[in-house]
């Protein structure tokens, strides 16, 4: 009985601690599609830093299926979605961000 309860706790706080490393490295903060594509617009923290990449699926395919590409490397929101806009949807944008 004493086994029992010892491992339960044990990994109640292994399942929270992975649980909490896991949120603290990725957040999903919007997502939108434009032309024949979708994206999910992702935030990781590194050194400190906000970075944030794309997710990009075939439009007819999201959310069911894995990401046709994932960009790394945005140093903001506007830059990534700027860079969805030009390279996916085909929008008439400013400019086209390169990476």
């Amino acid at each position: 009985m004493f086994f029992r309860k010892i491992t339960s706790a044990l990994l109640t706080t292994v399942a929270i601690l992975a649980i909490s490393s896991t949120a603290i490295a990725d957040s999903l903060i919007t997502n939108g599609s434009g032309g024949n594509f979708s994206y999910e617009l992702w935030q990781s923290k590194e050194n400190n830093n906000n970075r944030y990449y794309l997710k990009i699926w075939k439009q007819e395919v999201y959310p069911d299926d894995k990401p046709l590409s994932i960009v790394h490397g945005f140093e903001s929101r506007d830059e990534a979605v700027g860079y969805f806009d030009c390279y996916y949807a085909q929008k008439a944008v400013a400019f086209c961000p390169k990476l």
